[in-house]
This record gives C-alpha cells, sequence and structure tokens, in this order.
C-alpha cells in the first residue's frame, strides 16, 4: 500500500480472451483511477516518447490491484504487474490529468487528456523527465 512517502501507481498487463492491453492505475484515496492502454506500450518508456497513445478511462478499481497479480474475477482474464512505483500528481482535473511516475519502466512526467466530445476517449504521453 502506499505508506508515508504518498501514492502509488501501477501498470498491469491485462490478458483477455480478444487479446492484450495495459491497465494504468493511479492511487487516489481509497481507489484506482484507471486507464486502458493499447498493447502498442509494450516497451515503455520508449514507445511512449514519440506520439501520444490512445487511451480510455475505466471504471476506478480497487486497491488491492496495486499488489495483485493472477486471474480476474468472473473470467475477465489474467493481470500482470509490469511496473509500479511513485506517484504524485500535478493535475487532476475532469479533462487532464499530469503526473510524475517514478518507476522501473515508466519514469517521467506524463499527461492524460480527455478528448473533446467523448466520454472516455482520452490521449496518453510523456512530457519530460523527472528533472
Amino acid at each position: 500500500m502506499s505508506g508515508d512517502q504518498g501514492p502509488l501507481f501501477v501498470l498491469l498487463l491485462h490478458r483477455t480472451a480478444d487479446g492484450e492491453h495495459y491497465d494504468l492505475c493511479l492511487e487516489v484515496g481509497d481507489t484506482l483511477a484507471t486507464w486502458r492502454l493499447p498493447r502498442e506500450a509494450a516497451v515503455p518508456p520508449a514507445s511512449l516518447g514519440t506520439a501520444p497513445l490512445e487511451a480510455r478511462r475505466l471504471a476506478d478499481h480497487r486497491r488491492a490491484y496495486l499488489d495483485y497479480q493472477g486471474p480476474v474475477s468472473g473470467d475477465r482474464g489474467l493481470v500482470i504487474r509490469i511496473d509500479r512505483g511513485r506517484l504524485m500528481i500535478q493535475e487532476a482535473s475532469v479533462a487532464r490529468w499530469t503526473f510524475r511516475l517514478q518507476g522501473a519502466c515508466l519514469n517521467g512526467i506524463y499527461r492524460l487528456e480527455a478528448q473533446p466530445g467523448t466520454s472516455n476517449s482520452w490521449s496518453f504521453d510523456r512530457l519530460g523527465d523527472n528533472r
């Protein structure tokens, strides 16, 4: 769990019957704000430094996913933790989140931004490093 050093994030590889994607989960209070990232994010951060990726806002996940790996209830696939680390939120609004991640793969400043006129279509991109 988050402990005394602030909130955490986790990047999960989610394998389902129809393919694979990533779930990026950001700890906010008692839940994890979660976005689905495409399979093309396979080698973070190199693939995240070129152009924004399409992202989809999902329902908040339980904090248990910070530590859990294994089958997802209801036959919804399997999750494997790819990265985990510290999260420092710089901005969190209805349409834009800017934050710093300090993990083994995802390390830098990132932004999630809602696409106009949609309810759950977002873009995800890396803005720079931690310096």
